[in-house]
């Protein structure tokens, strides 16, 4: 009886070594329980209580990482933004003033026959110079109003063609 008694607990030890066996190499798991159950009977640390206390390391330090890219992030937009309304403001600026220019120039050429006609030739070229220093004046304050845009203020040549301005406009 006692050989018969032995004999079926020692056939259950084998059937649970060989199943635990199993388990641990096919069932993650199971694995992960009986690592935590033989480290906390023992007080021993396993490789799976340091795999877990360094994930959660990781954890928390992405958490920290994500939120400093998400504040990197939001003033990157609004840089982008302000960089959007600078060139919007550069280009109507510029296209002002290329304008400008390109008509400066034609009524320069335009004027170029009517110089060389004695006593209108003259009066044509106060007019073309008046129109010209007019045109430079509106070129000097269309820069005044681009430096105030962008906070950059005054180039510090406060010249003749302020002076020259401040009188005609």
């Amino acid at each position: 009886m006692i050989r018969h008694i032995r004999k079926i607990i020692l056939t259950a030890i084998i059937l649970a070594l060989i199943t635990t066996n199993i388990l641990t190499l096919l069932y993650q798991p199971f694995t992960t329980a009986l690592s935590t159950a033989i480290g906390t009977a023992f007080g021993i640390k396993t490789v799976t209580s340091i795999l877990e206390t360094a994930l959660d390391a990781r954890v928390v330090t992405l958490d920290r990482q994500k939120k400093t890219i998400a504040k990197k992030n939001q003033q990157l937009k609004i840089h982008q933004q302000k960089a959007r309304q600078r060139k919007a403001t550069i280009r109507r600026y510029g296209k002002a003033v290329t304008l400008r220019t390109k008509k400066l120039i034609k009524r320069t050429l335009a004027s170029i026959p009517a110089e060389s006609i004695p006593f209108i030739g003259t009066a044509v070229m106060i007019g073309g110079t008046a129109y010209e220093i007019y045109t430079a004046c509106q070129n000097l304050k269309d820069i005044q109003q681009l430096q105030q845009e962008f906070d950059v203020g005054k180039s510090g040549e406060s010249g003749i063609m302020e002076q020259v301005c401040q009188k005609i406009l």
